[in-house]
């Protein structure tokens, strides 16, 4: 994980934020286990539906990959909705192209974005003439200064 300092000039890493949703998700499952949490809220935060939409959270704010992270927030959400408002069978026949028309958009999107790289032959450099003198280690302290 990749080491950053924060703003008390102490160094610290991703640990403390994994361990922080550890400690919600600990922390949300003991609400559930003791029904301090209503089932039809826990209904949706335990689904495997919240859980492609949390990773798509994870993918946009923690590793920068917008275009995936957008992926698992869309599909997520297109599920979750289905779970909250049922689709009818004229609404699936909608909802599936539109999801390969904003991958299909949000790949072309970036593809125009990323800058554009030519390929150019590397440079080469010139060869060095090798010294004689190029493997002599010397000693400073057996060297004596030269007097004029």
């Amino acid at each position: 994980m990749k080491d950053c300092i924060d703003k008390r000039g102490h160094e610290r890493d991703n640990r403390s934020f994994v361990g922080l949703v550890f400690l919600l998700i600990g922390l949300v499952l003991l609400g559930k286990n003791f029904d301090f949490i209503p089932y039809n809220i826990s209904y949706i935060l335990f689904s495997w539906q919240m859980l492609l939409i949390v990773i798509g959270i994870l993918l946009i704010t923690v590793k920068k990959k917008s275009i995936g992270g957008l992926f698992m927030i869309g599909i997520g959400g297109i599920f979750m909705w289905d779970k909250l408002y049922p689709f009818s069978p004229m609404d699936w026949k909608i909802a599936w192209p539109a999801v390969f028309i904003f991958v299909g958009t949000a790949l072309v999107i970036s593809y125009l974005n990323k800058p554009s790289t030519k390929l150019e032959k590397p440079k080469t450099q010139p060869k060095k003439k090798k010294s004689k003198y190029e493997n002599i280690e010397f000693d400073i302290d057996k060297i004596e200064p030269i007097e004029d």
